[in-house]
């Protein structure tokens, strides 16, 4: 798998008279999602108007207590978004222009532009690789904040992607769908000390505040922040954007907007087959059924869709769609 350069850098931040973002959501509350929104929430200043939203489609479970701090025992079988609003009553009345919204639900290809499109920022408290990469591509695609997280035994990681710079796959490469199902298998056989999630969730809240509250660096890396427990190492570093990252590459547009199914999938198939490996087709409909159709189809004959009938003004949809960079 590809990886981008890495190098040691220092950024400086000044405090910003004016906020830009006003909406985050914490997709998953448990070991990173639980610290990062008490520390986040713990920060955020009394008088500032925020929308939270939190989702999560799990319940409470003994084996996860260790490290998912808004929970007990008595909560087990509960739905954890109904605890974590219950747990964080006391720092919301002390936060009156804060506004909070919850959905008990698992994010998807099929509902990650309704859950997502109107946020500001999102932070990933998921434990699978395969949604992570979602969140990713569908952030890097719609211009939104992001902040991965990841945490396995004991080292974990956090890394920031803001608009225009260096995304989770310049760190990490591409997957292949083998690759992915034995990433999370083997995640799930080591399982995580408490302790590792916890920092990685705290730097977690700390890059959404510093997005939120202070102004944005002029440095054109992402920042990446690893952790390991042994020796207790803490290590920043810039990543540039990379050559053989999907998310960086080539778009070529096409415009369908005078035409309607099966012409839609027709002429996106052709423009498909023509096209090199690596270059990302965007591709302007004038109704979202046939946006909707195209993208499905596609998804069928084995290309990845980053964006699906993205709304952008009255009667025009755009849907993302990636050539892999190898054959299907």
């Amino acid at each position: 798998m590809a990886h981008s350069e890495t190098v040691s850098h220092s950024e400086t931040v000044s405090l910003s008279e004016t906020v830009a973002l006003s909406q985050i959501t914490f997709v998953g509350i448990g070991g990173l999602g639980c610290p990062a929104l008490c520390c986040f929430l713990s920060a955020w200043p009394k008088n500032r108007p925020l929308t939270i939203q939190l989702l999560d489609p799990d319940q409470v479970s003994l084996s996860n207590l260790n490290r998912q701090i808004l929970f007990e025992e008595k909560d087990i079988g509960r739905a954890k978004v109904v605890v974590a609003t219950e747990r964080i009553g006391a720092l919301l009345s002390q936060l009156p222009q804060v506004e909070l919204r919850t959905a008990q639900v698992f994010v998807n290809c099929e509902n990650v532009h309704q859950l997502l499109s109107t946020t500001d920022y999102v932070v990933d408290g998921t434990d699978s690789a395969r949604t992570k990469l979602l969140l990713n591509d569908f952030c890097v695609a719609q211009k939104i904040h992001y902040v991965y997280g990841g945490a396995t035994a004991f080292s974990g990681a956090a890394l920031e992607v803001r608009p225009g710079k260096a995304c989770l796959r310049c760190v990490f490469g591409d997957f292949s769908e083998e690759e992915l199902l034995d990433l999370e298998g083997g995640c799930r056989a080591q399982g995580i000390v408490g302790v590792v999630a916890g920092i990685v969730g705290l730097e977690q809240a700390e890059f959404a505040l510093r997005s939120f509250l202070l102004e944005a660096s002029p440095a054109k890396s992402s920042e990446l922040f690893r952790f390991a427990l042994e020796g207790s190492r803490r290590t920043f570093s810039a990543v540039l954007p990379s050559a053989d990252c999907p998310n960086h590459c080539l778009s070529i547009y096409l415009d369908l907007l005078q035409l309607s199914c099966p012409e839609t999938f027709l002429y996106t198939k052709l423009a498909l087959e023509e096209l090199p490996h690596g270059v990302r087709l965007e591709i302007l409909f004038g109704n979202e059924i046939s946006a909707r159709n195209v993208s499905r189809s596609c998804q069928e004959e084995g290309y990845r869709v980053l964006s699906e009938s993205e709304p952008l003004t009255k009667g025009r949809y755009k849907t993302v769609i990636l050539k892999e960079s190898r054959a299907k």
